[in-house]
């Protein structure tokens, strides 16, 4: 880190000094590297172009910060950069596919249907990178163009199932498609693959719920603790904390659960308690998503809502949810904002806005051997695929 410094502040003419500081970006974005800092990472990259506007690491620079932004929610810059980019580099292959993908993130994520298949169908055909475009065409062609038109927006797909050894006590779905399911019996993780085919199984003592970051490692929530990636390490959790659910928002929001206490905290280093927010009404904070933001979402399943919390720890809005869904057992998210809600009692699978409006339901089957006759966890990927875990049968169902 300090010889790259030095070579992009003392050597600024060197040949080699817009490699050095593309690479000192890339240092300061390593999530596991210990002097990362997202901030200080984008102020380099936009200085690239600005210094070495003949680099080959120019578009490359701006492209990576188009996809920073976009993720960020920092739709303004993120447009501007990423046409910037076009602009100036319309024959940089890859690297207008990485513009366009970003343009393509901001235009899903305003619901501008036609805009975003636009980009990423740009985004797909330029050559890279073609897995994270074509994953978000189909959810938005799953969300915005087949449900009005009165057709299924999912397919049940009951000739693909997967069975697990043990009671599965939470999901998880990575954005390249894995599945992760908690096992507390078998003291056991089960990752089953992008295409649900097969499932390994990995050994973790008392393990309680599991979470997904952005860049798809895998967290775990034990007993007294958070166990994260290699690089994060095992954070301690306070002794008057019962966990039950955990979310990971952004680069250092750990959201924890505690059923017993009614509250949901955010936690720092060392597993300091950041923030405690208290649900009203005896409230159950059943399970979490985070909002993508920094944020949290919070099913209440006693009183049927969703709460949704800010960075800072401050309501950010209640959707309820008593019309919509009458036993919500579970929740989750897509890259859109669009809130997953699982019904146990009516067997579907409820899709609503981030303003709490309806986009789509889905029903489960009951009956029969492939039947689901207990819906229980559930978990949406990048793609907008819907694993549904059925706690009587075991076993996981994709409606894709």
């Amino acid at each position: 880190m300090k010889h790259l410094e030095r070579i992009s502040s003392a050597y600024v003419a060197a040949d080699r000094a817009p490699e050095a500081l593309w690479r000192l970006g890339l240092l300061l974005l390593d999530p596991d590297g210990p002097e990362r800092d997202p901030d200080q990472a984008v102020a380099r990259l936009l200085a690239l172009p600005e210094l070495y506007p003949d680099s080959p690491r120019a578009p490359d620079a701006l492209a990576l910060v188009a996809l920073l932004d976009a993720a960020a929610g920092r739709d303004g810059r993120a447009l501007e950069t990423a046409f910037r980019v076009l602009w100036r580099w319309p024959q940089a292959t890859g690297v207008t596919g990485r513009a366009w993908l970003a343009a393509g993130r901001v235009a899903a994520h305003r619901g501008e249907t036609q805009r975003a298949l636009f980009c990423l169908g740009r985004a797909a055909s330029s050559g890279e990178p073609t897995g994270s475009a074509e994953r978000l065409v189909r959810l938005v062609d799953r969300l915005d163009l087949r449900a009005p038109a009165g057709e299924p927006a999912w397919a049940l797909d009951l000739d693909h199932q997967l069975g697990l050894p043990e009671r599965a006590d939470d999901l998880a779905a990575a954005p390249d498609g894995r599945l992760f399911a908690a096992m507390g019996r078998e003291n056991a993780i089960a990752e089953i693959d992008a295409a649900g085919r097969s499932a390994t199984r990995r050994p973790q003592a008392g393990v309680i719920a599991v979470a997904v970051d952005a860049w798809s490692r895998l967290w775990m929530l034990v007993p007294g603790a958070v166990v994260g990636p290699p690089g994060a390490g095992r954070i301690a959790l306070p002794e008057d904390l019962a966990p039950s659910a955990l979310a990971i928002s952004g680069a250092r929001g750990i959201w924890v659960a505690d059923r017993r206490g009614r509250r949901v905290v955010r936690l720092g280093a060392g597993g300091t308690i950041e923030l405690t927010v208290g649900l009203a009404d005896r409230g159950d904070p059943r399970a979490l998503v985070p909002d993508g933001e920094g944020g949290v979402v919070v099913l209440d399943g006693r009183n049927r809502r969703l709460l949704l919390i800010d960075a800072r720890g401050a309501p950010a809005g209640r959707i309820a949810l008593g019309g919509s869904a009458g036993k919500p057992v579970d929740l989750d998210r897509d890259v859109r904002g669009d809130l997953y809600v699982l019904d146990a009692g009516a067997a579907r699978v409820v899709v609503l806005d981030r303003e709490g409006r309806l986009r789509a339901s889905v029903s489960l089957p009951r009956e029969g051997e492939r039947g689901i006759a207990r819906p229980e966890r559930i978990a949406v990927d990048e793609a907008g695929r819907i694993a549904v875990y059925d706690a009587r049968r075991r076993r996981v169902t994709w409606l894709r």
